[in-house]
């Protein structure tokens, strides 16, 4: 996340295309941070006729890291309207993101991008006879 020179900081936001078809709903990643987070429509409920955008934090595989929402906006979108909205994400999500209605989640995704995602250590490597892995050589040896 870099500051411009309004102070505003700006995020480089990603667009991941899931592997399945999922067109309702639009995977971010935010910088360099593996975590993905998932957006996607859900049933507004300040009005359960219409529809809002939820956002899930996801782990770098697109597992849910929790059952709540980590932002929900887009109050009032009919369901006709919500692939429009999901498109315009897919489109650019950078701009989406920069718009004035995001300022609530762009803090929390600069809170959350603060804070590095836990990755495992790489396993050592010992090599087995001959500077071969160990696991090679023990498959070689049956």
């Amino acid at each position: 996340m870099d500051g411009d020179a309004g102070g505003e900081v700006t995020v480089a936001v990603e667009v991941v295309v899931p592997r399945g078809t999922g067109t309702l709903e639009v995977y971010l990643r935010v910088g360099a941070d593996p975590r993905l987070y998932r957006v996607m429509p859900t049933r507004d409920p300040r009005q359960p006729r219409f529809w809002c955008l939820a956002i899930v934090a996801c782990a770098p595989s697109g597992t849910p890291e929790s059952a709540e929402p980590l932002w929900a906006g887009a109050w009032g979108t009919a369901w006709v309207d919500v692939p429009a909205a999901l498109a315009a994400i897919r489109g650019d999500a950078t701009a989406w993101l920069a718009a004035d209605g995001q300022a609530d989640l762009r803090e929390r995704l600069r809170e959350r991008h603060a804070v590095p995602y836990p990755t495992a250590a790489p396993l050592p490597f010992r090599p087995g006879p001959g500077g071969v892995p160990a696991a090679k050589a023990a498959d070689g040896d049956r």
